[in-house]
Formats: structure tokens, sequence, C-alpha cells
């Protein structure tokens, strides 16, 4: 049994190989890229039809959580199978495999599987980030003014990664179990009952730390360049001269 992120990354280099740590890789980007994307064009969309550039807490909240809906329910799949990769207990070779057994043997419902523990998971974190991040921006560029833009982003990002993850971890451990053991979790209120009685109320903070680190580092890049892409004036008349706005 691992008892935390150093001595699992140790166990994984020693008993199988680097490459492991690189696995599933490819339904990552196949579910983050298109995420992102949806993700930050429904936002922009939203807020255009809002004009809202400052949008209020509570605004931000519901902006971010609408964004983060569409793009759950649109990528819910390659999540599902993101998951199932890295897990390793599937044996899959590739992801049209997996897609073949995986509808065959469960059926479709099963590229679902977790979709309410990822939007009580991903909903929030969202909702929050953008409304920590707002503020922070807001704040940090106030206090700070000779830093750098791109800096402020960054830092603000980073933060606002940290106070979102550690709301929200515990829907991420349910959505986890859900799909890399749909046998014995059904759902997101059988799992939560099933941890509470068999394990502890710790298990749901289990994992907390590698989550923090890549969704904190991602939410932050990802949000920097956003940034960097929204100042530009060309890039930002492109952007919004396409059909979708």
């Amino acid at each position: 049994r691992q008892n935390g992120m150093v001595s699992t990354f140790v166990n994984v280099v020693r008993k199988e190989h680097p490459l492991v740590l690189w696995k599933g890789l490819l339904p990552s980007i196949i579910r983050i890229v298109p995420g992102v994307g949806i993700y930050f064009s429904s936002l922009t969309l939203i807020s255009n039809e809002l004009s809202a550039l400052s949008p209020s807490p509570v605004k931000s909240l519901m902006m971010a959580a609408i964004a983060r809906f569409v793009a759950c329910v649109a990528i819910q799949p390659c999540s599902v199978l993101k998951t199932r990769f890295e897990s390793g207990q599937f044996g899959y070779t590739g992801v049209l495999q997996a897609v073949k057994i995986m509808t065959r043997y469960e059926g479709a419902k099963s590229l679902y599987s977790g979709i309410g523990a990822t939007i009580a998971r991903d909903v929030p974190f969202s909702s929050l980030y953008f409304m920590f991040y707002t503020m922070m921006k807001q704040s940090v560029l106030f206090d700070y003014p000779s830093l750098p833009v791109s800096a402020a982003h960054f830092s603000s990002g980073i933060i606002s990664g940290i106070m979102a993850s550690l709301l929200t971890h515990p829907p991420d451990v349910i959505k986890t179990r859900i799909q890399t053991q749909p046998r014995q979790y059904r759902n997101s209120v059988h799992t939560i009952l099933q941890i509470i009685e068999t394990e502890s109320p710790r298990t749901f903070f289990r994992g907390m730390l590698p989550r923090l680190i890549r969704r904190t580092l991602m939410a932050a890049l990802s949000w920097t360049v956003y940034e960097k892409a929204e100042a530009d004036p060309h890039l930002h008349s492109w952007i919004t001269s396409l059909p979708l706005y």
C-alpha cells in the first residue's frame, strides 16, 4: 500500500517502468484540449452576452458553472477513458479498443459513468476558481502595479487553484472510485456510504497533493495563456468574429 505521492512514484519506477507515469497520455490530451476549448469558448460567449468584463462574485460563480457544465457533458467519455487507462486495471491497448469493449460489455452508458461526481467536482471547482481568480487578479494588479501582468495572472491562478482544489477534492475521489470500480460502486451516494462504512472519512482526501499540483498548475497556465490571448487585439478581434460569437 502506498502512503503518499513520493512513495507511489518510487514504487512505480522501481517495480514497473518510468514510462508508466505517462500511461493514459492520449486520452488525457483528447479530454483536456477540447475541454479547455469548450470551457473558455462558453465562458467568453456568456461574458460577451452579459457584458461582464468585471463580474461580481455571484455572477462569476454562475458564469463558470454554466460553462463547465457544458464542457463536462461534452468530454465525459474522454474523462472515463483517461481514468481507466491510468488505473491499469483493464488492460486496454488503445482508445478505440477500450470504447469497443466498454460499449459491448457494459453498454454505452459506461462512457458516462461517474458523470454526477464529475459535475459535482468540476462545476464547483471552476465556479470557485473563477470567483477567486477574478477577485485575486484585481487585488494583485491593484496592490502590485509594477508586477508583470502575466506574473499577476499566474500567481492569482496558483492561489485560486489551491483554494478551489482543497474544497472540491472529495468529489474527485468519488468519481475515480465509480469509474475504476463500476461493479463495486453504483453511484455517488452509494460510494459515499461505502467509504464511510468500510474505510474512513480521511479517504475522501486521499491523493489530494498530486491532484492539487496538477490541477492548480494546469488552471494557472490555461488562464495565463487565455488572458494573454484576450489582451492581443488582433487575436481577440479574430476570435470574436467567429460565427460562434
